[in-house]
């Protein structure tokens, strides 16, 4: 696993991740990707092959994730446990299957017409 954190070599990490951020079928599927200086990537490559991606933001007591991206289900496991153990939030788009988030213990705290708000509490004194 690959790990982008901080001061980074952007040439390598949009080398490796420039597709997901061009291509028309990943902009489709991934309308508000997007980097940003504090944001941290966790990607799995296979033979030089993006096989999955995780993106997130960290303060002192959460984990805001950005994106989770794998090109198969069993992916999803390993990159959730690449992040802190805290406190974590994401937001899905409904038609995104979100028993891959509720399987590891996630649930959904909020709902509106288009996404799904999942929580992972590990702290309950910081929580939101």
């Amino acid at each position: 696993m690959l790990t982008f954190k901080g001061n980074y070599d952007k040439n390598k990490f949009y080398s490796i991740m420039g597709g997901f951020f061009a291509e028309r079928k990943y902009r489709k599927m991934m309308p508000y990707l997007f980097n940003e200086e504090d944001m941290v990537w966790n990607v799995i490559e296979n033979n030089e092959v993006v096989e999955g991606f995780i993106s997130y933001k960290e303060t002192d007591n959460k984990v805001n994730i950005g994106y989770c991206y794998a090109e198969e289900k069993t992916i999803y496991k390993k990159l959730l446990s690449s992040i802190p153990k805290k406190n974590t939030y994401i937001e899905l788009e409904k038609d995104f299957d979100k028993t891959i988030f509720e399987k590891i213990g996630y649930i959904k705290y909020k709902e509106s017409k288009n996404y799904w708000y999942l929580e992972l509490i590990i702290d309950e004194e910081v929580s939101k």
